[in-house]
């Protein structure tokens, strides 16, 4: 077998059919083949056929039945690089050398050349061949074997069967796979026969498996042992098989799953895709890496997915996560409708999300629903980081398709709530259709009619992201230039924004002054220009939704935010509250049955706002953040209907608390009702009633007090003021009592020390728990009560010592009687290392050692889960990085690792120290020794021929240096993400207000205008109430009576509209291009009365600065002039809200012109091209001046290092000015 070039390899063509017979040896670990590959149509000009098959030994090729010329392609040649003691440089090393790795499973293995074909009868080309313990793709365990699935985009079907392995290629299959009786075989696909035949006399089972539908070779999944077998009650084509002894719990867990099975044929308008459907659970011995896996018509689980009746709290994300595994059928990379390409894998991965959350909001409800998805919203946005590549590049790297194609969680749950985006945008059954759509034209329907004379679709389509495009446009009724900014701004882009925003109400003429701020990194900022240059034009950038609750209803307000760094907006109010006579203004309603009332319903209304909400849907992936009164979220918190809108308002409360005890100030009565009011509540939802719980520990010891209050009254014996016999029928009051316990367990008094009365009511709980009368099992309530104890703080040795010994009395006893899964020795390690970490330094040292010992044995013990195992671990290296000691806490885990038998644990191992990782201080410097065992695994030796491993030690040592977790180091699409050298963001000058919503803005507005806010400034706009407004709150009975009926409103009128337009159009500075002014429509300046009960608005300060002045002196002297404050500022009971503008300069020639653009421009920071030439007097922007410091000065271009130099002089002339004066 001579070796051949690399570019001399033919080109692969995908295969029709292809049908694969395998003998299994489960002893030996070893597989003999061989596979059957059908073509059709015409080779190429070489004559040779290209397959990937990867460390296989081929004893034989031949076409048709004449032997057939093959050839291997030569190992390839890496890239060698000394091993550093510095993280940064292996860092580098091995995203090169994962790049390589990612780069040469793209190109086949063996090359077979083809004889000449006469007519266009298919060919058929069949291997012989062997391999003993596959090094990938293909797991041998104890008694079992399976397909690995864990990474769809990485190689591993070609590790133990010859193939074309592309998620593109596809073709039907036939399975023969031939066991030792006694054992059982299944497969994705439709069972035909089973035969047993006797070789060497040596009994055997042949399983005959047919997959008609169009499936690539990635998707093929099996697995083989010791299985029993369970149909579904209700559909016949699922099948379930898992160990003999755990069928009940299958029956228990997936007694659920029609539901969601007939829900998405019913939303999707078609059958489900396959004959049928199996799901294996394997025994945790076996050691699956994470999670569930989804292949073609087949679904691979671990027995730890398996519930128990009498456990309540794994049951729903274990279904939860089965759902999404069905969901997959439909839409994933190894489903049956599979993305084009790589940058489509997005669509699939967040249909497949959409899909389950479908479910979850019919099965468990909407609140259940919104709650979930808030979750994931915020883990997606506290993960980005400006640097990970977007939905859809535009041009994808090899290396880039294998992470496209093998989605993360953060990715995954991305994906969906851009999907969730788009469906609020054409609505549900517009988006429904859309989905449809891409079911029936992404593929053409091509059938074959089987013996049986059933008909199959041979053909799965193919989804891809023009065609989402081209079908929200034509089937959706988008515009072209909507859509366009929508891809652009959500999907081909990356980085998210932060948006705040502040309002006040203008009394006399009843609306709110809304400033909104949007801000965000460099990608994002990029990402918003993206979307104004392709739909900004026709105001199809982006829009968000304001909710003002009144006294008369709730009333939404569409606000246009593009690209706008700061949009100020007029919304009128629509509700009134009355003259200010005796007894005219309206009542507030009042509920009799709470029974913590709120003091204001005593009081009539004095303004007739309620609350304000910003994006009240979660319909923008962005941060979002509004400052408004106490008393506003009070009433949101007491009247919102929504569980996550009010559950973003108990933040904002416990915020407001915060602040309120920071600066000194009594907590008002309203708030604390609140609160209780909430968690008493048992027609609240549960997750709303527990973030109230958690709220009220804001209050100190007070909020004990209510706390210990509340889940007395649930849980005590009015008599005997004891304990009951635990209850957990009603989940509502169990869960919402978990939550008060780990509350009590974050009360702490002002010296940050724990009262002795929360820790002796834990510890009593622990005493008198009694669960002999319950149903369910105890083990998390008694690990919830653990955990409380370990985030408590003894106020002194003798506690502390009693916490320890009930502690140490528990892991006994879970040793004698274990818990569900070791839960409570779980609970006992995190609650030793959370109160070790809490001690001084000098005292850690002595119980952290002790803590580690206990750590390693349950380490190296094989008689606890494997749950309490990874426990062990993540305390072990808590305690390294708690005692500043990283280093050794790698080398913890590189110990860990080698002693390892699973994959599982290994993978999880690794996972707890990059979730340890962002906290822990920088590693510079580390071992070789240990940097080249990482490397090893990096490079596929060892647990690294799991990819999954692989592609994590690969992040866990970018994650070391602090590099970006990405093989594209930031680089995508041509541009360095998250570097200072993006685009600077230009500010709009025209800002609408709501009733300009869906108008034209003037040439003036569309000018292209750098305004820049000094930084101090620029944090006004969501400065958080004043602490005056909080003294005189409606709701403290001290309050004094209504003082401020006298007093009258002052304002200050501006130009009208057209003056305003007619002075911005003549406002041009010459060949800068620029114009000082303001551009937002009338701005009134005003202080609205106040009386008890009324509301305070918060500070606004929305300064708009003139340009930098024109390259002369006089011009300089005049700007400097020109840019002193005009406005108004009136002080009322200490507060005060202003809105700060710049005059309008002399009006210039009549004859000038303000140039207008084509399209308007997004926000920005201060352009550097408009700084002076040298010798000019340069007035000091400190924005400008930090942008440039972060810049390399080797990177900089000539007029960068000019204009910095400039800045860096004027700015120490002004120091020293400053400094002459004080002095003087």
């Amino acid at each position: 077998m001579a070796k051949v070039d690399v570019k001399e390899m033919a080109e692969v063509l995908y295969p029709r059919k292809q049908k694969v017979s395998i003998w299994i040896d489960l002893a030996k670990k070893r597989l003999e083949g061989c596979t059957e590959i059908t073509f059709e149509g015409s080779w190429t000009a070489s004559g040779k056929v290209a397959l990937h098959a990867r460390g296989l030994h081929v004893k034989r090729v031949s076409v048709g039945n004449q032997p057939a010329e093959w050839n291997w392609k030569p190992d390839p040649e890496r890239l060698k690089m000394q091993v550093s003691s510095r993280t940064s440089k292996n860092a580098e090393y091995a995203r090169i050398l994962y790049r390589q790795i990612v780069e040469e499973e793209q190109y086949p293995e063996l090359e077979v050349k083809m004889p000449r074909r006469t007519g266009n009868s298919p060919c058929r080309l069949i291997i012989e061949y062997g391999v003993t313990e596959p090094e990938r793709g293909f797991r041998f365990g104890a008694d079992y074997a399976f397909t690995d699935m864990s990474s769809p985009g990485r190689a591993s079907t070609r590790y133990w069967v010859p193939c074309v392995e592309k998620v593109d290629a596809r073709c039907t299959w036939e399975l023969l796979l031939t066991v030792e009786e006694g054992q059982v075989v299944v497969a994705g696909g439709l069972l035909r026969k089973m035969v047993k035949s006797v070789m060497n006399k040596q009994h055997r089972r042949t399983y005959h498996f047919m997959q008609p539908c169009q499936t690539s070779a990635v998707a093929l999944g099996m697995a083989i042992g010791r299985f029993g077998v369970l149909a579904d009650a209700h559909i016949q084509s699922i099948t379930y098989l898992a160990p003999e002894e755990q069928l009940e719990q299958v029956k228990t867990t997936v007694k659920f799953l029609h539901a969601p099975f007939r829900l998405f044929e019913q939303f999707l308008s078609r059958k489900f895709p396959y004959d049928s459907l199996q799901i294996v659970f394997l025994p945790r011995e076996v050691g699956l890496v994470e999670g569930i896996f989804a292949g073609a018509g087949f679904i691979l689980a671990s027995t730890d997915t398996l519930v128990d009746n009498r456990v309540a709290e794994a049951a729903v994300d274990a279904r939860i996560d089965l759902t999404f595994a069905l969901a997959q059928q439909w839409f994933g990379p190894m489903g049956w409708a599979v993305p084009g390409t790589a940058s489509d894998a997005w669509i699939t991965a967040g249909l497949a999300d959409y899909l389950t959350d479908l479910f979850v909001t019919k099965a468990l409800g909407g609140f259940e629903s919104q709650v979930r998805f808030s979750k994931r919203r915020e883990a997606v946005l506290q993960a980005d980081d400006g640097a990970s590549p977007p939905l859809c590049p535009r041009s994808v790297h090899p290396a880039l398709a294998s992470e496209l194609l093998s989605p993360t969680k953060i990715r995954i749950w991305r994906a969906g709530a851009v999907l969730r985006m788009l469906q609020r945008k054409v609505g549900q059954e517009a988006f429904r259709k859309l989905v449809c759509k891409f079911l029936q034209t992404a593929g053409p329907a091509e059938t074959e009619r089987q013996a049986d004379g059933t008909s199959h679709a041979s053909r799965s389509p193919t989804v891809l992201t023009s065609t989402l495009t081209r079908e929200c446009h034509k089937l959706c009724g988008m515009a072209k230039a909507e859509v366009e900014a929508f891809f652009q701004r959500w999907i081909c882009s990356t980085g998210l924004p932060r948006i705040q925003a502040a309002f006040a109400y203008n009394k006399k003429k009843n609306f709110l002054e809304v400033a909104i701020k949007q801000e965000g990194s460099p990608s994002a900022r990029a990402a918003a220009q993206a979307a104004v240059d392709a739909g900004g034009a026709l105001g199809f950038a982006g829009s968000i939704t304001l909710r003002v609750a009144e006294v008369d209803g709730t009333f939404d307000h569409v606000l246009s935010l593009a690209g706008e760094g700061y949009v100020l907006s007029t919304i009128q109010v629509h509700s009134r509250v009355g003259s200010k006579r005796a007894g005219s203004r309206r009542k507030r309603a009042k509920d009799e049955n709470d029974p913590f009332p709120d003091p204001a319903d005593d009081l009539p209304y004095t303004v007739p706002v309620l609350w304000v909400d910003l994006d009240p849907e979660e319909d923008w992936l962005a941060t979002v953040q509004i400052t408004q009164p106490q008393s506003f979220w009070i009433n949101q918190v007491r009247r919102d209907t929504g569980a996550s809108s009010r559950i973003r308002a108990l933040h904002g409360l416990e915020r407001s608390i915060h602040e309120n005890v920071a600066s000194g100030l009594e907590v008002s009565v309203s708030a604390i009702n609140a609160l209780r009011s909430v968690l008493h509540d048992k027609q609240v939802f549960y997750r709303v009633r527990m973030e109230a719980a958690s709220s009220l520990t804001s209050l100190g010891v007070q909020g004990l007090q209510f706390l210990t209050e509340f889940y007395k009254g649930f849980n005590f014996d009015n008599i005997t003021n004891k304990p009951k016999a635990n209850d957990f029928e009603d989940l509502s009051n169990y869960f919402a009592s978990v939550a008060a316990i780990s509350a009590i367990g974050n009360v702490h008094t002002s010296n940050r020390t724990s009262p002795v009365e929360a820790i002796s009511f834990l510890l009593q709980l622990l005493e008198s728990n009694d669960n002999s009368i319950n149903r369910f099992d105890d083990s998390f309530f008694v690990a919830s009560i653990i955990e409380a104890l370990g985030k408590s703080r003894a106020p002194n040795s003798s506690t502390l010592f009693q916490i320890l010994e009930e502690i140490d009395g528990l892991m006994v006893l879970d040793t004698v009687s274990p818990s569900y899964q070791n839960v409570v020795s779980s609970a006992c390690l995190t609650a030793l290392t959370t109160l070790a970490l809490a001690l001084p330094k000098e005292r850690r040292l002595t119980i952290a050692s002790g803590i580690q010992s206990l750590c390693r044995n349950y380490l190296e013990s094989d008689c606890v889960h494997v749950s309490a195992r990874l426990s062990a671990m993540k305390c072990a290296l808590q305690l390294h990085f708690g005692m500043e000691h990283g280093l050794s806490a790698i080398q913890l885990l590189a110990s860990s690792v080698k002693g390892e038998n699973t994959e599982r644990m290994v993978f999880a191992m690794i996972q707890s120290l990059l979730t340890l990782l962002p906290t822990a201080p920088k590693i510079e410097k580390c071992s070789r020794r240990l940097m080249q065992h990482f490397l090893d695994m990096v490079e596929g030796k060892g647990w690294g021929s799991c990819p999954a491993i692989q592609r994590l030690v690969f992040d866990m040592l970018q994650k070391i240096a602090g590099q970006p977790l990405t093989l594209n180091a930031g680089d995508v699409d041509g541009q360095k993400l998250g570097s200072p050298h993006q685009p600077s963001l230009k500010v709009k000058l025209f800002h609408r207000t709501h009733s300009d919503v869906g108008t034209q803005p003037s040439a003036a507005g569309r000018s292209g205008i750098t305004i820049r806010q000094p930084k101090e400034v620029l944090d006004e706009v969501t400065k958080p109430v004043q602490s005056q407004m909080e003294k005189s709150q409606p709701d403290l009975p001290k309050t004094q009576g209504n003082t401020q009926e006298d007093s009258r409103a002052q304002f200050v009128k501006t130009d009208t509209r057209e003056q305003q337009t007619q002075k911005v159009q003549s406002a041009v500075e010459g060949e800068q291009g620029s114009v000082a002014g303001v551009g937002s429509p009338e701005v009134i300046t005003h202080q609205p009365e106040f009386s008890r009960g009324d509301v305070r608005p918060n500070t606004l300060d929305v300064p708009v600065t003139a340009p930098i002045a024109s390259q002369t002196a006089n011009g300089s002297a005049k700007a400097n002039a020109d840019t002193e404050e005009v406005g108004t500022q009136r002080k009322h009971s200490g507060l005060s809200l202003k809105i700060k503008f710049k005059p309008f300069p002399a009006q210039p020639p009549s004859n000038s012109k303000a140039p207008v653009p084509d399209k308007p421009s997004a926000i920005s920071e201060p352009r550097v091209s408009s700084v002076p030439a040298s010798g000019t007097a340069v007035p000091t922007n400190e924005m400008e001046y930090e942008v440039l410091k972060k810049v390399p000065k080797e990177q900089m271009t000539r007029e960068q290092r000019r204009a910095y130099k400039l800045l860096k002089r004027s700015k120490k002339e002004m120091k020293r000015e400053k400094r002459t004066g004080d002095n003087q």
